[in-house]
Formats: C-alpha cells, sequence, structure tokens
C-alpha cells in the first residue's frame, strides 16, 4: 500500500497559497485608498450625513443620539418608539443597510437610558441619492408604524 507523508513546509505552502487572494485584494485596497484625497472624501462623506441629519430633523420624532463637536459619517439615531432592530429590518426590506443595537457601547448606552440606537454610515461609495432614499424609507416607516 502505498502512503505519503507531507511536511511541515509543503502544509505552510498550502496555508500561503490558500491566502493569497486576501494579500491581493488588501493590496488593491491600499492602492486605491491611497489614491484618494482625503481632505475631498472628509468633505464629501461630511455633505452626506449633513443632508441626512436634516432629512432626520424632517421626519418630527427621530432623534440623533449623541451630539459630537467634530460629526463624522457615522451617525446613531433613534425613530421615536420604534425598535432599532425593527427600524434596521424595515430599512433592509428596501435594500439599505444600518446597523442596529449597542454597537459595542451598551455600558455608555446604559448610562445615558438608551436600549439601543440605529446606526448608519456614509462613506464614498454612497451618494445623495443614498441619503434621499434612506429618509424616503423612513418616512414609509413611520406611517407603517403609526
Amino acid at each position: 500500500m502505498f502512503r505519503a507523508a507531507f511536511g511541515p513546509e509543503l502544509v505552510m505552502m498550502i496555508v500561503a497559497v490558500r491566502l493569497l487572494p486576501t494579500v491581493i485584494g488588501l493590496g488593491a485596497a491600499i492602492d486605491f485608498i491611497q489614491q484618494l484625497d482625503m481632505n475631498e472624501t472628509t468633505r464629501y462623506t461630511r455633505e452626506l450625513s449633513t443632508y441626512f441629519l436634516e432629512g432626520l430633523r424632517s421626519l418630527g420624532n427621530a432623534r440623533r443620539v449623541g451630539n459630537p463637536k467634530n460629526s463624522g459619517s457615522i451617525i446613531s439615531f433613534q425613530i421615536g418608539s420604534i425598535h432599532p432592530h425593527d427600524v434596521a429590518g424595515f430599512l433592509a426590506a428596501s435594500d439599505i443597510a444600518v446597523r442596529a443595537g449597542h454597537h459595542c457601547a451598551q455600558p455608555l448606552l446604559e448610562s445615558i437610558g438608551v436600549p439601543a440606537t440605529v446606526r448608519v454610515s456614509f462613506s464614498i461609495y454612497n451618494t445623495q441619492d443614498d441619503v434621499y432614499k434612506t429618509i424616503a424609507a423612513l418616512v414609509e416607516l413611520k406611517k407603517f408604524w403609526s
């Protein structure tokens, strides 16, 4: 009967080959990010956040959780008494990706009396249309839960 035995070198090579697509992808991501103008990227994502906050205020029963001095492109919010997981599920049905929950900040949220939040974040791949679509879906959410 024939038996094969593989040394540790071959096993390490197999592991390294399996990671090759990941390494190539990481390299491409780094190249992409290095081509960006970070000042322009920051300006653009803050602009999207500003549009979102204006739309959020127009809903009436929505509130931003927290009010940082240097707000970036990540916004935590609540819509009236609708549980954040319900908000996230409703938005997901419209192909809008948000996060809901404690966001690794449960002690902080408990200290301010907030059970959970919805978190939206904007980046270079988002557009004003994404913001408008999100606000329109939140308007529909209010109608649905009324």
